[in-house]
């Protein structure tokens, strides 16, 4: 516990003598001891078990997630660039490209599109990323020409929702 005792120079302390100055005593803290759990991700948690089923189901889920992005939709009157920008991250008991390439089948089509109906293009592409360029996605736009698209992110997933993750599209429910 913190003690404060004012000094004589302090003009809202009104004492007759320096005997009562000594004597007014004002507590403005008081210390506690607590024991705080932090998580591999930095969370903090006040119970160890708390801490532990989080580790056990959330952090497991978010170290199996694959990261990925997707260019897509091509210029076809110029072929000057792609128009399309999409971020995914995938939790996947399957091999996650194969599911990837499949959405990206359903959603945009073939991979090979025509600039003017005759020069092969791609229609749309997929790269492998890390969480690091995953989680920059919100400042990431497309330009083509004067235009500037932002991107989309997915989060494909089985599973409920991950903090800090869009809600999840289950996996292949693109397919009707």
């Amino acid at each position: 516990m913190a003690v404060v005792i004012p000094s004589l120079d302090v003009p809202q302390v009104k004492a007759a003598s320096p005997y009562q100055l000594w004597m007014t005593v004002e507590v403005i803290m008081k210390t506690e001891n607590s024991t705080v759990y932090i998580a591999d991700d930095g969370k903090r948690f006040a119970t160890e078990t708390e801490c532990k089923n989080y580790e056990e189901t959330v952090i497991k889920r978010k170290k199996s997630l694959k990261f990925f992005y997707i260019v897509h939709g091509p210029d076809l009157t110029e072929g000057r660039g792609m128009y399309g920008l999409t971020y995914m991250a995938i939790e996947s008991t399957y091999v996650p490209i194969n599911a990837i390439m499949d959405y990206c089948f359903f959603t945009f089509g073939r991979p090979v599109a025509f600039v003017q109906g005759c020069a092969e293009t791609d229609n749309w592409t997929v790269y492998p990323t890390d969480e690091a360029e995953f989680n920059k996605w919100p400042q990431k736009k497309m330009h083509v020409g004067d235009y500037k698209y932002p991107a989309k992110v997915l989060f494909i997933s089985n599973g409920e929702k991950l903090e800090g993750l869009p809600e999840p599209i289950k996996l292949y429910s693109w397919v009707k």
